[in-house]
């Protein structure tokens, strides 16, 4: 059995008596967390193991049984050899401690060490003993090796390189960061990145950058940055969270790359490719490219559009009498006039030549025609308009074609050619004009034009009809509303619609006196209902933007026969859209609120279809919020519309205000909209819009109609005692 290496170190020391008792020095021997031997120093450099501890075994994979007894040359490998024995020597030979670093391969791997050895100094003098202690440096030095490494590449690459703390605060940057932004570490130190970044990315950029970083630990890709002298670069960067022991972040490693050479070389071969030299113009390439894009759109919308092809007359005998030069000069004159005469999203490109097009943004239908006619006139009359170039004064004029997509093609191959056919029509009409390739929306501009002034003949004669259409107490089936809507009869016609109409009376400005009239007509029907019945039947007004933007004379001739019908309040509700209420417009707020001053209710109309907003809910005091009947027309149990007429019951019940539903057509809506907690309702299941007689004979007789339906017992509590 081995001896111990307690009992090893007892032997040699205990003839000595330490001052420090043998039990602490045993401990310590067991328990240092160095590598400590002893070696017994024999004849011919030859040195041999006495006692090593524990941590000897753990450090070099080699048990004490198998070191212990053993010389060095057996235990030490060879390319250690001659240098450990090289220092024994030194050691004897000074009798003073010699220091020395040591790498060594072990079965537990290269080792890398701090070696001490002291040798035991006898009384004669001689020297029969070396103690060593070996402090295991391996990953220090490993670290320090990597540190090394690090700051090379950190000094050394031409990649900008910031260390950012935890916080997003710039710590070190690199002499790349420096050559690239030109901030020195003394410029930007403690400071955020926004220091150098241009600002010009979105304005949620740096924040979803941040929690991107914050939740996957790295970020990377294209932004704009800022040179310390001011000047904007493109660049591509990547961010890296830099973990500690803990787990936490220590650092964020940012590395920039300058792309701005990249991003222009790309930009200037993109604009080659796409747009003209000449005029700065969308080229062909580029302009069938969008019009690809609109086909798409517009079969994924249901949607439509228009393109015009224009051609400058007589264009040939310009360059041909005065040089392609001047030529260029009225080409680039002729692009800038039709830029002026499109608008913000329509697109205008040369295709060639003296050849131009434009296409124009999507619109309404009936709006179609009118916005058509009104750029093509545009565009006939600015390029009527004298050229000058140099000291020649040139008049020329341009021949239009145009086509509709998807009444004329479907293709785009099919539609530039169609318009360009209709181009050549207005040039053999006798230039200076346009022509559509077929005759479909020649005819109807040609019938809004008709219509326009037979609605013009109309409001003058007064012969447009209020009608109203009852709205419903859900609960008791009581008539406490109606809707005043506008009806036109027309002579040769018949019935048109307001959708038809309404839009050419906004367009025109006619929609200020119409409205005018259905509000003194409504007014004086409430009136003659009370008086001839009794009852205050309140009615609700559309009021269209063009109305409340026309000044504010139209609102307050309103407000005056208001106020000489002495109606009590509540009697009249206005009803607007929100899409009224998308501009934010100053008079149209001021003008809401004088409804409300006046003594009338608001209510918001078709809520859900535009641009829904809280905020329009907040800022005006409605009293009233109109469910559209898009959402009561699928309404069933169970469904999206019916989650939304719930929600928008709760919401606005909790607002303080009433809700009333359009559309009601099925005694199932009805009962849904019930259940909802729904207020107020309207529709075909009740009654279609009535002459204003209709309603009188109602009151008079204190019969409703759909009182006497086969629903009516079901779906209401009781039949109510007064009709409001």
């Amino acid at each position: 059995m081995d001896e111990p290496a307690s009992s090893q170190v007892a032997r040699y020391l205990a003839a000595d008596a330490p001052p420090v008792p043998l039990p602490y020095l045993t401990y310590l021997f067991e328990h240092v967390a160095d590598v400590i031997f002893f070696l017994e120093v024999l004849d011919g450099d030859r040195y041999r193991f006495s006692a090593v501890n524990q941590r000897f075994t753990d450090t070099t994979g080699l048990p004490v049984a198998a070191v212990v007894g053993k010389e060095v040359d057996e235990i030490i490998p060879p390319p250690s050899l001659d240098l450990v024995k090289s220092k024994y020597r030194e050691a004897i030979a000074t009798g003073k401690v010699v220091r020395w670093q040591e790498v060594t391969p072990y079965p537990t791997g290269t080792k890398t060490g701090d070696v001490t050895v002291s040798p035991v100094i006898d009384a004669d003098g001689g020297c029969r003993l070396l103690m060593g202690v070996v402090h295991d440096v391996t990953e220090l030095v490993r670290n320090r090796h990597q540190l090394e490494l690090g700051s090379l590449v950190f000094e050394n690459s031409h990649q900008a390189i910031a260390v950012l703390d935890a916080d997003g605060r710039v710590e070190a940057v690199n002499p790349a960061f420096t050559q690239m932004r030109g901030f020195t570490l003394e410029d930007i130190a403690g400071k955020a990145t926004q220091v150098y970044d241009a600002g010009l990315d979105r304005a949620d950029f740096d924040a979803g950058l941040w929690a991107t970083l914050r939740a996957t630990g790295q970020w990377q890709g294209e932004l704009w940055s800022r040179h310390k002298d001011g000047h904007v670069l493109a660049e591509y960067r990547t961010v890296t969270a830099a973990h500690g022991p803990d787990g936490q972040v220590r650092n964020y490693i940012e590395i920039g790359t300058d792309i701005s050479d990249t991003k222009r070389a790309e930009e200037l071969a993109w604009r080659q490719g796409n747009y003209d030299v000449l005029t700065g113009l969308p080229n062909r390439q580029m302009f069938m490219e969008r019009v690809a894009r609109a086909i798409d759109d517009a079969r994924r919308d249901s949607g439509s559009f228009t393109l015009l092809v224009i051609d400058l007359d007589r264009f040939k005998d310009v360059n041909e009498t005065l040089g392609h030069s001047s030529g260029d000069e009225i080409l680039k004159d002729a692009a800038e006039r039709l830029l002026d005469c499109t608008r913000d999203g329509d697109i205008v490109a040369r295709l060639g030549g003296d050849e131009f097009t434009v296409l124009l943004a999507s619109a309404g239908v009936e709006r179609k025609a009118f916005s058509v006619d009104r750029t093509a006139q545009a565009i006939i009359q600015a390029m009527a308009r004298p050229f000058v170039v140099g000291d020649e004064t040139l008049h020329l004029s341009a021949s239009i074609g145009i086509t509709h997509y998807p009444q004329d093609a479907t293709d785009m191959e099919s539609l530039v050619k169609h318009a360009d056919q209709a181009m050549y029509v207005a040039k053999h009409q006798g230039r200076n004009r346009y022509a559509y390739f077929s005759h479909v929306m020649q005819e109807r501009a040609q019938s809004r034009r008709r219509l326009i002034k037979d609605l013009r003949g109309a409001i003058d004669e007064r012969r447009l009809e209020v009608h109203y259409q009852p709205i419903v107490d859900l609960a008791t089936g009581a008539l406490k509303k109606a809707e005043s809507l506008v009806r036109w009869t027309h002579p040769q016609r018949g019935m048109i619609g307001p959708a038809e109409f309404i839009p050419l009376c906004e367009e025109t400005g006619m929609i200020v006196e119409l409205g005018e009239q259905i509000f003194e007509t409504v007014v004086q029907d409430v009136v003659a209902w009370h008086r001839e019945h009794g009852v205050f039947l309140q009615a609700g007004i559309n009021v269209s933007p063009v109305q409340l933007l026309s000044g504010r004379e139209a609102c307050e001739r309103c407000f005056q026969l208001a106020r000489r019908a002495a109606l009590p309040e509540h009697a009249l509700v206005i009803e607007v859209t929100e899409g009224m209420l998308l501009d934010n417009n100053p008079f149209v707020i001021q003008q809401l609120r004088q409804v409300a001053e006046n003594g009338m209710d608001l209510a918001l109309d078709d809520f859900g279809t535009g641009y829904s907003s809280l905020s329009y809910l907040k800022k005006f005091s409605f009293q009233f919020l109109k469910i559209d009947r898009s959402f009561v027309m699928h309404l069933e149990a169970d469904t999206t519309d019916y989650a939304l007429c719930e929600t928008i019951v709760t919401m606005a019940h909790k607002l303080g205000m009433q809700v009333i539903a359009e559309g009601i057509e099925t005694p199932g809506q009805l009962e849904l909209l019930k259940q909802a907690g729904c207020d107020y309702g309207q529709g075909y299941l009740f009654s279609k819009a009535v002459p204003r007689e209709t309603i009188a004979r109602w009151l008079a007789s204190q019969a409703l109609p759909w009182m006497q339906a086969g629903f009516a017992g079901q779906a209401f509590k009781r039949a109510p005692q007064k009709l409001s």
